[in-house]
């Protein structure tokens, strides 16, 4: 049922798609759970469960909102926006409502958690623009076997 070969199809390099130079903020995918309808089978094999991760997500919106660099300790970003599309019927409406499309012409590449963070300070900033820095949000997990 899983691809293991799915992270090699699908190298999450993290690239920043929005940019705003003068506010200092950028966003891109934080987590992609599926890719062409498969699920993202991570280098350590592992797959992220998008129920829990759901959870987690509310739970960081609502008390965190922190941005690092690498995992490094201290704040150094403030979450902007955050969404987590969940599903292909949700990531359809959200385009239909935007473009007016149908949404049964609307195909759906990515499922996962896209948002954006204001950089604190030049320095960083200068940093992660020129992609010297990786932004890392935190938090814990627990494996759990899949069975095929």
């Amino acid at each position: 049922m899983t691809d293991k070969h799915n992270s090699e199809k699908f190298q999450g390099s993290g690239d920043i798609v929005k940019r705003d130079n003068e506010k200092r903020i950028m966003g891109g995918w934080f987590n992609v759970f599926k890719y062409d309808g498969e699920d993202v089978v991570d280098r350590q094999g592992d797959v992220v469960d998008i129920e829990s991760y759901s959870d987690a997500y509310v739970e960081y919106v609502k008390d965190a909102r922190v941005g690092k660099f690498d995992h490094d300790g201290n704040q150094r970003a403030d979450l902007i926006d955050s969404i987590l599309i969940d599903s292909e019927e949700y990531a359809k409406m959200l385009v239909s409502e935007i473009t007016g499309m149908s949404p049964e012409d609307i195909p759906v590449k990515k499922i996962g958690h896209f948002g954006s963070f204001q950089v604190r300070s030049d320095e960083d900033w200068e940093l992660a623009k020129n992609d010297k820095l990786m932004f890392s949000i935190g938090g814990t997990g627990k494996r759990e076997e899949i069975n095929d």
